[in-house]
């Protein structure tokens, strides 16, 4: 897929809808960060004045005409509620979004270090509780595969507040991260590349997810 082309069909399309409406265009993701594979989504990012159920059939009709349809998911929102958002999730989705139009520059100035903090300690106590409910009942592969997806975000956090960098691209974060965080982005890719999870993967790294939260939990 051309991607550029394809952010232009797409950027045409919703500004044939909304028009001076749009307050924000960007793309978040694989593709954003320049790692997407046949299998990606197309993460974009559309803020308007103001959303109301109506915009939403509007976008959703007229999207349905673009190529690669069925990959097309993001966030789609009212720039006021952005201005409300929880900090410490809106810490992750500003960093992850590469600006195709307008800023996000007004909502980053917002964002604290006892945000940052907060998404770090959030995401550390979900997936331990995702961790423990999975091993003891679930014993999914698949599902801690997912654990170790959404742990990658959480040792970026990491590594920003020890660094002030966050690292957007997965070879970027590998060389930043140190300690268990390398532990854990290691995981990630020996999980991603199992068909089948083992039951002595399963183990090893339900045991390393469960270690690493509970030291976020305690010390975050």
């Amino acid at each position: 897929m051309d991607l550029e082309k394809w952010l232009a069909d797409w950027t045409a399309c919703v500004d044939g809808i909304f028009g001076e409406r749009i307050r924000f265009l960007g793309i978040q993701g694989s593709y954003g960060r320049g790692e997407a594979t046949a299998e990606s989504d197309i993460d974009v990012v559309l803020l308007l004045d103001e959303l109301q159920l109506e915009d939403l059939r509007a976008y959703d009709e007229a999207v349905s005409a673009l190529p690669f349809r069925e990959k097309l998911c993001g966030f789609v929102g009212g720039w006021e509620e952005l201005v409300h958002w929880d900090k410490a999730d809106l810490f992750q989705f500003i960093q992850d979004t590469r600006t195709l139009r307008g800023s996000l520059d007004a909502l980053w100035h917002e964002i604290t270090k006892e945000d940052i903090q907060r998404a770090v300690h959030k995401g550390a106590c979900d997936l331990y509780h995702g961790c423990v409910h999975n091993f003891l009942h679930e014993k999914d592969g698949e599902m801690l595969k997912a654990f170790y997806k959404s742990a990658v975000f959480v040792v970026q956090a990491v590594v920003y507040l020890e660094k002030g960098v966050y690292g957007k691209k997965r070879t970027d974060l590998e060389w930043m991260a140190e300690g268990m965080e390398k532990e854990i982005l290691q995981g990630y890719k020996e999980l991603k590349g199992q068909v089948v999870v083992s039951s002595e993967d399963f183990g090893h790294y339900s045991t390393l997810l469960l270690q690493w939260t509970s030291e976020k939990i305690q010390n975050i």
